[in-house]
Parts: C-alpha cells; structure tokens; sequence
C-alpha cells in the first residue's frame, strides 16, 4: 500500500509516493478514510482453492475425493499418463512451486521451484517432463518463461522466453508437438514449441 499527497485545487500529485505497508500474498480493495484523516479502513482479500477428483461416468459417478486439504492455494493442471498423479501449483511454501499426489496419497511431493507466478503446467508428448510458464513482474512489463522439468523432480531450464506468452498446451500423443500462444496487438499468433529447439515459426494467426 502506498501513500501520496496531492493539491486539492488541481488534483495534480504533491511529492513522491510513500511506501506504508509490506504486504504480500492478498489483495486490497474497498480502502476508506475517516475525516480527521488520521485512520483508514480497508478489505484484505486471499483466493484459496482446494483439488477435488471427481468421476465424469454419467451412471457410475463416484462420490468426490478431495486431494488437498489446507490452508494454500492449490491449482491442479495436469494428469501422468496412467492417470495416477496430478500435477498441481501451490503457494502452501509461499511462492508457487510445483507438485505431485497420488489420487489417495496424503501427502504431495515437490517437483519444481521456479521465481514468480506459476501456470500452465503440462506434460510433455513422450511423458517424460513438465513444461510450464512461470510470469514475473519487472520494471513496466511481464516476464515469461517457458521452463521445462523432468516429472520426477529437479532444477527447471528454460526452453523459450519471451513476454507476450499467454498460453501453452501439449499433446497426449507422444508423436505429438507443444504450442503457445504469443499476443501480438489486436492478435494472437501460435508457436510450436520444441524442448530442444525453443521456438518455431507461427503457424496460425487469430484475431482477439
């Protein structure tokens, strides 16, 4: 939360802004002020998801299992080939960092750390890795990588960067290729994506 002066006669700035609180990990809405100026009162908000399993056989349906059970926020993303384990993102050691359980399992096992947001994590034609993008925040813009993983765990590499990534998908054949979506303006161009090529040419354009 930041702090700054203005002149009420122009509405223009007075000053440079005051930093007045270090907070993290939550949002800050409906800020208000009481007349002596002296106090303020505002709305801290927190997003926390949980992962279910839930059958999808429309005369068979299994009661829903739940996977995760605290207080972080758990995104799930992708399933191993044998339908086994899921890999999700959870901020449970603060940053996001990425996760395996088995449907059953108590406990989650650590794949990868990676610096900032975390999302779009998918698993590799051959089933042998992780690709995912990780956003980061820096001076006007945002970063983003495409980073790559062996599924057992390990110290992520980067395969591609560039800041106007939004997706990325791959396919379950293991024949198959990896795209991410690119925006360029009004557009949005997709990219083939190889672990050890980078990227390739775009293949298609569409209009947003």
């Amino acid at each position: 939360l930041w702090w700054i002066g203005f002149d009420p006669q122009t509405g223009l700035p007075v000053g440079s802004p005051v930093r007045r609180t270090n907070w993290v990990a939550f949002n800050i809405t409906q800020i208000t002020g009481d007349a002596d100026e002296k106090r303020m009162c505002l709305l801290r908000s927190q997003v926390q998801r949980n992962i279910y399993i839930e059958g999808i056989e429309p005369h068979h349906r299994a009661p829903d299992v739940r996977l995760t059970n605290d207080e972080a926020d758990d995104r799930a993303w992708s399933w191993s080939r044998d339908g086994k384990t899921l890999f999700f993102v959870s901020n449970r050691n603060g940053p996001d960092q990425i996760f395996r359980q088995t449907a059953g399992a108590m406990d989650a096992d650590l794949v990868a750390s990676a610096p900032g947001y975390l999302d779009y994590v998918r698993l590799s034609p051959d089933g042998q890795s992780l690709l995912f993008l990780s956003h980061q925040q820096s001076a006007n813009r945002t970063e983003t990588e495409v980073l790559a993983v062996p599924v057992e765990g390990g110290k992520p590499r980067q395969v591609f960067s560039d800041p106007r990534i939004e997706s990325l998908q791959c396919s379950s054949r293991p024949d198959g290729m990896c795209a991410f979506t690119e925006r360029n303006g009004d557009m949005a161009d997709i990219r083939l994506l190889d672990l050890n090529k980078g990227a390739g040419a775009p293949i298609a354009a569409i209009k947003l």
